[in-house]
């Protein structure tokens, strides 16, 4: 995916070596076929009417990078090229650099004298980006526990890096937010398969609650296989986090993805289970009711 973004936002030199003249990159903007989105940087008109609105920090990415020389991308920058999910559309790129040379200005951010992180930096499709683990360790300077979290078990379940590599960064000695990476590092779980499951496991931890069994399965009668978020077994208390992933159509068809999904619901309710649902705006905006939600059924 990163490719199609690097393959449709070009350079003046990138131009020119596809073959395009002085002439045809004017005739081109005159025509619309290309955008001039900043000095020296072009996108095919094609691409951007195929852009989605989950498409567009990418593409700002792109075109901040590529009027630098040779960028090493970190912190929000670098987990968006990685292909983790960020709970805030990113305003700034973020490039790191092991000298102490050069300056931020609006839209970039320049962390300097960053030895270690820019020699561990690997190519990513045209990018050099910092390595998954000093990612997760730089968004905690930038990025709520929650959405660090979502972004390490990311990580984790792209096998880009393990648990013990992610902590072993994160309780480095740091001088701002110890807190909050301590926390990052004790919450991680390969068993959260959705960021809007890592921010629910977060939440647990914050208010104190008693943990519950991740992924817990249930055999019905005639073999078929249920599994849930989150299970809380000696209090018969189930808790589904319903993610976009769900109605997006990756699941199978949203309509029958939903009702396969209610008729469940309603063989463990048979059984005497209490099956709780929230959605992104129960996790993000009205937590709180969920607490006390959670806190009237006994936890």
């Amino acid at each position: 995916m990163n490719q199609d973004f690097m393959n449709n936002i070009l350079t003046l030199s990138e131009l020119i070596d596809r073959g395009f003249t002085f002439q045809q990159i004017q005739n081109g903007m005159r025509d619309g076929e290309l955008l001039k989105m900043a000095h020296g940087i072009y996108m095919l008109s094609s691409f951007d009417r195929q852009l989605t609105r989950f498409d567009q920090p990418k593409a700002r990415l792109v075109v901040r990078a590529k009027q630098l020389r040779r960028p090493i991308l970190s912190h929000e920058s670098a987990a968006l090229w990685h292909g983790a999910p960020l709970l805030l559309t990113p305003s700034v790129l973020h490039v790191s650099t092991p000298g102490l040379s050069g300056r931020s200005r609006p839209g970039l951010r320049l962390h300097r004298n960053r030895f270690e992180q820019c020699d561990s930096a690997t190519p990513i499709d045209g990018f050099m980006t910092t390595a998954a683990a000093h990612t997760v360790s730089d968004c905690v300077e930038t990025t709520s526990s929650g959405g660090v979290l979502a972004i390490a078990n990311y990580f984790l379940h792209q096998r880009k890096c393990t648990p013990d590599e992610i902590a072993e960064v994160l309780l480095q000695p740091r001088r701002v937010h110890q807190e909050r990476a301590v926390k990052v590092a004790s919450r991680l779980s390969l068993l959260c398969e959705s960021p809007l499951e890592s921010l629910t496991w977060n939440l647990l931890h914050e208010w104190g609650m008693e943990l519950p069994e991740q992924q817990g399965e249930f055999v019905f009668a005639g073999g078929n296989t249920y599994r849930v978020d989150f299970l809380w077994r000696k209090k018969k208390l189930i808790l589904e986090v319903d993610g976009q992933h769900k109605y997006s159509g990756d699941l199978g068809n949203p309509g029958d993805v939903i009702r396969n999904e209610r008729a469940r619901q309603r063989e463990l309710e048979k059984l005497g289970w209490t099956v709780i649902r929230a959605d992104w705006g129960d996790i993000t905006r009205n937590s709180r009711q969920l607490k006390l939600r959670l806190e009237g059924l006994g936890l």
